[in-house]
């Protein structure tokens, strides 16, 4: 930012001043060193001065609904889609009483409409859909988030549905006339892939 022409040198031009008390740093990286204990740890940031005024560092950062952690694994954003997903489930259950409750057809396109985009939102950044690899007795790729979306798919459609809370998960999705959660955000990957792909090569995503 202090480099010749910056962002320092042309706010100082137009009468700008940057808050850098507001001002935070994070660093991406997941190298790691030997320690004096022979211990790989990770490499510590250094430390960034702008102005003469230390930064202060963070751990995570909110960027267009979307939470960057500095290890880039994602499970900060997992956990936020998690909450948001039990959030609007908490409301369907609220509305999907047995008695005098939303009827079912409402239920589902309320599903269909609020949950499911806000649990699928920006999912091609930071989710892998799970694949088993061949001669791998382990699938790979976000299984714990699809675990446990498939949680709040079954809890959304028990409520949607009435059911006993004993019903087989595997059936829920027929009965609702909906995807299963796994085919729901492959769907989502994929039609994302297709976007970008059809886009012209003039676009900086292509």
């Amino acid at each position: 930012m202090e480099a010749p022409r910056g962002p320092i040198e042309l706010a100082d031009e137009n009468g700008l001043v940057f808050g850098l008390e507001k001002t935070l740093a994070i660093t991406y990286t997941c190298r790691t060193v030997t320690n004096s204990e022979g211990k790989r740890v990770r490499e510590t940031a250094p430390t960034l001065t702008l102005k003469g005024r230390t930064l202060a560092r963070r751990n995570t950062l909110r960027l267009l609904g979307l939470t960057l952690d500095d290890k880039l694994n994602w499970k900060e954003q997992e956990e936020s889609v998690l909450v948001k997903g039990t959030t609007w489930i908490g409301q369907i259950k609220r509305l999907g009483r047995v008695y005098g409750g939303v009827p079912a057809k409402l239920m589902r396109r309320l599903y269909v409409a609020v949950v499911v985009p806000k649990l699928t939102y920006a999912l091609e950044v930071w989710y892998t859909p799970p694949t088993l690899p061949p001669g791998a007795k382990r699938r790979r790729g976000s299984c714990r988030a699809l675990r446990r979306m498939e949680t709040l798919q079954q809890q959304a459609l028990l409520t949607t549905l009435g059911t006993l809370r004993t019903s087989p998960s595997e059936l829920l999705p027929l009965h609702a006339n909906v995807l299963p959660m796994e085919l729901q955000l492959k769907k989502t990957c994929q039609r994302a892939a297709l976007r970008i792909c059809t886009l012209p090569d003039t676009n900086p995503v292509a």
